[in-house]
């Protein structure tokens, strides 16, 4: 389950209106990643901010960085559309891997008008060797290769299927 907060504009949602989706960062949640509803509801927009995958309300064990959280992001626009019509207009903000994560939900789909990735990732292998490097002052290697197996067998994916960089080259932006 995908726990929700939603704040409406004006006098609440209407066929026409705008909505953002705000994508908080790992280790946070909606009510943190709701500062940034002001900025939006200033400008026109409702905003919906969910939180994400094992974090906060909402259910699962693991985050997967983004490469999961976008089929979270699917559901949620489904579920938009589905409320609020077919030709809603949408755009997603997204905090670091919560960037990663919009950026590489948009890349599939669309209908999203616009992506604001504030401090996103290009690709979960870098973002690790760069880390142990110049944060924990350890070679990557052989590191990185069991951190890898580790990810994989716990959570199903591996560190090099995250990361907006092969998701977005070449998209129409």
């Amino acid at each position: 389950p995908i726990s929700c907060l939603f704040i409406p504009t004006g006098d609440g949602m209407s066929m026409t209106e705008k909505i953002v989706i705000i994508l908080h960062q790992f280790g946070s949640d909606k009510n943190e990643a709701s500062k940034y509803a002001d900025i939006f509801t200033s400008l026109g927009f409702s905003v919906l901010i969910p939180d994400m995958r094992a974090h906060g309300e909402s259910g699962g064990d693991t985050s997967s960085m983004g490469f999961y959280e976008k089929k979270d992001v699917e559901a949620i626009v489904r579920w938009l559309k589905d409320c609020y019509g077919r030709d809603v207009f949408y755009g997603i903000f997204g905090l670091v891997d919560g960037g990663c994560t919009a950026l590489m939900y948009a890349s599939e789909d669309q209908g999203v008008r616009f992506v604001i990735a504030d401090s996103s990732f290009g690709d979960l292998k870098k973002l690790y060797k760069h880390t142990f490097k110049n944060r924990y002052k350890v070679k990557p290697f052989p590191l990185l290769n069991f951190t890898s197996l580790f990810i994989k067998k716990r959570a199903g994916f591996s560190v090099k299927d995250p990361g907006s960089e092969k998701n977005v080259s070449g998209h129409r932006w």
